[in-house]
């Protein structure tokens, strides 16, 4: 086993700058040996790293070893389906002249063979600090192949890399090689199925990680070992990802879903080395991009970047959750694929996806354990700024967002009394895809309201500031749909009624309460079951007017499913009616 000391750090990368969160702390780091358990510590950082528009091949190298870049599997798809057939003929030509080494190592597992070079242009580091006469390196590569087919496979249930029939490969090949990248994937030939396209692959991973920077670190052998172990766990799940279906457009030549096909690879990385954090160098890239559809392949780092949806659905539904999609991906595109697992848990993407914009707020100083668990070190969405807010116009804004976007705003308030707001589709087809989520400053949180329902803001500060954000949570389609989120004096609301959402809850699942939106200062909220039995007493509660039921009884213990009965019961008004609660 080999065993070293260094700083921890954690930190996250924000435009071209690095923040240190802690530092001083000396820590052990150890490797994986088959009958152990992992522990990588560190953040990883890109020196240079930018936004691409465009995919360069993966034979269209720097003049240097390596350019610092991160996946190279884009540009193998991009390659490998190209319309130009000299482009297609120059990928098989450059495929087949990598597939030569000096040596090969058989992982402990014995489910990898490692081909490596010990002199020339590809050859590995040399460095063996344990002196047990096997490269450090080498070491690291095997371990962490070896780890990454113990997780993904072994415990989160993908199915192993196929071979020529499709069956489990008996010895999966990683060539080690000086590239442009951390690694990349290569489809070697099409599995001659007739209804999907699925692939025999072999990975390559960098012999020269010296573009890969660790605030606090300077050690080029801790700093290898744990580019190694994100870059295993990353281009192994593309390995897997081979063996199901990877779609293209009708013509053939452009493989689609780029999106889901790195940012799950990128969440593999969180499950396989959590301690490493690597996805945290992308989330700028995406959040800069939020009000793009997320389904939409940017071809930029932007596509790792939106790995905070996966860990959303990991958190929401189990780390195999990435794994349930892709076994659907045999049939449909991931946002199907995507829905069809959603059904199974009794919800809907629709449902689910504004969730990610309620989450993305829970970041930074706002951390919360119950979202995402490194949200603390999570840079903030970048929000749109607003004119004043105030009752001299009755709109905030007006914009358009596509499906599966959202769009932050932020403005300051000039209010003199509480006031409403109200987020209007501007076509009746949009109302029930479109959602909002309304800052409270003072309570330090945000609500999620749908289209056409009012949001009571209480005692406004002058010159202080306000967040929102729209969620279109529309599936598919090209057509943007328009908004305007309104605001007028809570005394001249019209509103009478009571409004309770989400209706029906499901107790297994976000947000697992059900909020009830009432008219006046103040309401006591009483539950009951259908047959009268008293559940549960909340109040009185005061501004803001919403009460949350947590789906629990007076003891605190979860309510089964059912129907029940409330009674809200406000300065002057009573009102009563039914809550359906799913499993």
């Amino acid at each position: 086993m080999v065993i070293f000391c260094f700083q921890k750090v954690n930190w996250y990368r924000k435009g071209n700058r690095v923040k240190i969160i802690s530092h001083n702390d000396l820590w052990l780091f150890r490797w994986l040996m088959p009958r152990t358990f992992i522990l990588l510590l560190g953040i990883l950082h890109l020196a240079g790293a930018h936004s691409s528009t465009h995919v360069v091949y993966p034979w269209q190298t720097a003049t240097e070893k390596s350019s610092g870049r991160k996946c190279g599997f884009p540009a193998v798809l991009a390659a490998a389906s190209a319309p130009e057939a000299h482009i297609r003929h120059q990928y098989q030509l450059w495929k087949q002249s990598r597939l030569t080494a000096q040596a090969v190592f058989t992982s402990p597992s014995g489910h990898f063979h490692i081909y490596y070079d010990t002199t020339g242009y590809h050859a590995i580091p040399d460095y063996d600090r344990d002196g047990n006469g096997i490269p450090d390196y080498l070491e690291f590569v095997v371990l962490s192949f070896d780890r990454a087919w113990q997780v993904e496979v072994d415990s989160l249930g993908f199915q192993p890399p196929p071979d020529s029939s499709g069956n489990p490969r008996n010895h999966y090949p990683v060539y080690c090689k000086a590239i442009r990248d951390y690694g990349q994937t290569v489809l070697d030939y099409q599995i001659p199925f007739s209804n999907r396209k699925a692939f025999v692959t072999h990975v390559e991973i960098n012999v020269d990680f010296s573009f890969v920077h660790y605030p606090g670190v300077t050690d080029p052998i801790v700093r290898d070992s744990m580019a190694i172990a994100v870059t295993a766990a990353h281009e192994f799940n593309h390995a897997l990802q081979s063996g199901y279906n990877l779609w293209s457009d009708a013509s053939g030549s452009w493989f689609q879903d780029i999106w889901f096909i790195e940012s799950s690879a990128v969440y593999m990385e969180e499950v396989v080395a959590d301690e490493v954090n690597d996805y945290l160098n992308y989330l700028d890239d995406y959040f800069r991009e939020c009000h793009h559809s997320i389904d939409e392949d940017r071809y930029s780092l932007a596509d790792y970047g939106k790995v905070p949806f996966e860990i959303m659905l990991g958190e929401m539904f189990g780390r195999d959750v990435t794994r349930r999609i892709w076994e659907k991906i045999v049939e449909v595109r991931a946002i199907p694929a995507t829905e069809k697992v959603m059904a199974e848990e009794a919800t809907s993407l629709q449902n689910v996806f504004p969730e990610l914009a309620k989450w993305l707020y829970y970041t930074g100083t706002r951390a919360q354990g119950e979202y995402f668990p490194d949200a603390a070190l999570f840079p903030s969405v970048p929000a749109v700024s607003l004119n004043d807010i105030s009752f001299l116009s009755d709109t905030v804004l007006t914009d358009s967002l596509p499906h599966l976007a959202f769009r932050y705003y932020q403005g300051t308030t000039h209010l003199q009394d509480d006031a409403n707001f109200i987020l209007q589709a501007q076509s009746a087809a949009g109302t029930s895809k479109l959602s909002a989520l309304y800052e409270n400053a003072l309570q330090n949180e945000i609500t999620l309201f749908p289209a056409g329902v009012p949001f009571h803001y209480t005692e406004p500060v002058n010159g202080g500031s306000m967040q929102l954000a729209v969620v279109n949570s529309t599936l598919s389609g090209t057509a943007h749909a328009a908004y305007t989120v309104k605001i007028q004096p809570y005394q001249s609301s019209t509103e009478q009624e009571v409004f309770l959402f989400p209706q029906p809850v499901h107790a297994s699942q976000q947000p697992g309460c059900v909020t009830f939106r009432f008219p006046g200062k103040q309401a006591t909220l009483h539950i009951y079951t259908a047959n009268g039995k008293r559940v549960k007493q909340i109040g009185p509660v005061t501004a803001p007017n919403l009460c949350i039921w947590k789906l629990e009884n007076e003891a605190g213990g979860k309510v089964p499913s059912g129907v029940y009965v409330y009674y809200l019961i406000t300065e002057d008004r009573e009102f009563q009616g039914k809550i359906l609660v799913l499993p």
